[in-house]
C-alpha cells in the first residue's frame, strides 16, 4: 500500500508552507510503518527541505502554483493516470494521523473511495483528508480523477463561500468543491441529492455509490473535534482539522511514547 502526499507551497504565504512541513513531519513518524512507500507531489519551482524523507517527490509543471488546491486536483489525476499507480494507494492530508493499518477497506469493491463527512455549517459534505484509490480499478479510478480535474478547472476562478479570505476556490477549497459538485450532479439524476445520501452513512460504513465509486463514514476520517479525547484511539484514522494543532503534536506524541 502507498501513502500519496501533496504540498504546494503558497507563493505569497511562507508560514503556511512551514506549518505544513511541520504538521507532515509529526504524522508521519507515525504513520509511515503502515505503508510500504511514501510519495510527495508539488510543483517544480518548490522549495523542498532535505530532511523531508520521502521515497518519490514528484514535480508538476509551476504555472498553477498560485492556485495550490487546483493543482492538488491535477496531482490526483496526473498519479492515477500514471504507471506509479501500481498498487493501492491512500491519499493523505499532513494532519491525519493513524492509529492502525488500513488494509481493511481493500476488501471492499471500489475505484475511488471517499469520507462522508456532513456538516451543518457547510454545503460541503465530502472531507479530502482521506481518498482510497484501488489498483484493480485503475482504469475507473484515472477516468473519475480526470474528470474531477476538468470540473476543478472550470471552478478555480469561483469565490470558495467557506474561505472568504482566499481570492478563489483554486488558491482553497475547489478539491472538495469539484468533488461535491461531481458527486451531487449524478445523485440529483438518480432523484436524490449526495447531502442525503452522506445523511445516511453510519461510522463503520464502507458504501457504494456507483459507477465505481464509495462513501465511506467516520471510522477512516473522523474530525477529532467530534470524538471525545478518551475515543480518539478508535477511528482507524483521526484528522486533526482546524486550527490551532496543538493536539495533533500533543497526540503524535502520545503514540510514539506508546510505541505507536
Amino acid at each position: 500500500m502507498r501513502a500519496i502526499f501533496f504540498f504546494a507551497p503558497s507563493p505569497t504565504q511562507p508560514q503556511m508552507a512551514a506549518d505544513y512541513l511541520r504538521f507532515l513531519s509529526a504524522s508521519l513518524k507515525i504513520n509511515r510503518k503502515y505503508f510500504e512507500n511514501t510519495l510527495l507531489y508539488t510543483y517544480e519551482s518548490a522549495p523542498i527541505p532535505e530532511s523531508m524523507v520521502m521515497d518519490e517527490i514528484i514535480r508538476l509543471p509551476s504555472r498553477h502554483r498560485h492556485f495550490m488546491h487546483y493543482l492538488r486536483v491535477v496531482s490526483w489525476a496526473h498519479y492515477l493516470g500514471s504507471e506509479r499507480f501500481d498498487a493501492d494507494t491512500v491519499f493523505l492530508d499532513a494532519d491525519v494521523v493513524l492509529n492502525r493499518g488500513l488494509d481493511e477497506v481493500f476488501d471492499n469493491d471500489f475505484a475511488l473511495a471517499f469520507a462522508a463527512m456532513p456538516s451543518a455549517k457547510s454545503y460541503s459534505c465530502i472531507n479530502t483528508g482521506v481518498i482510497f484509490a484501488r489498483k484493480a480499478e485503475k482504469r475507473v479510478a484515472c477516468a473519475h480523477a480526470e474528470k474531477l480535474a476538468q470540473i476543478a478547472g472550470e471552478l478555480r476562478l469561483m469565490k470558495e463561500p467557506r474561505f472568504p479570505q482566499f481570492k478563489s476556490a483554486g488558491v482553497w477549497g475547489v478539491d472538495e468543491m469539484c468533488i461535491y459538485q461531481y458527486l451531487d450532479d449524478k445523485a440529483r439524476a438518480r432523484h436524490t441529492t449526495l447531502r442525503d445520501i452522506v445523511g445516511t452513512i453510519g461510522f463503520d460504513q464502507f458504501s457504494g455509490f456507483g459507477e465505481g465509486i464509495s462513501l465511506f463514514g467516520g471510522k477512516f476520517n473522523s474530525d477529532y473535534r467530534k470524538v471525545d479525547e478518551s475515543e480518539w484511539n478508535t477511528p482507524s484514522a483521526l484528522h486533526f482539522q482546524g486550527f490551532p494543532k496543538t493536539k495533533l503534536f500533543e497526540y503524535c506524541e502520545k503514540l510514539s511514547m506508546a510505541g505507536g
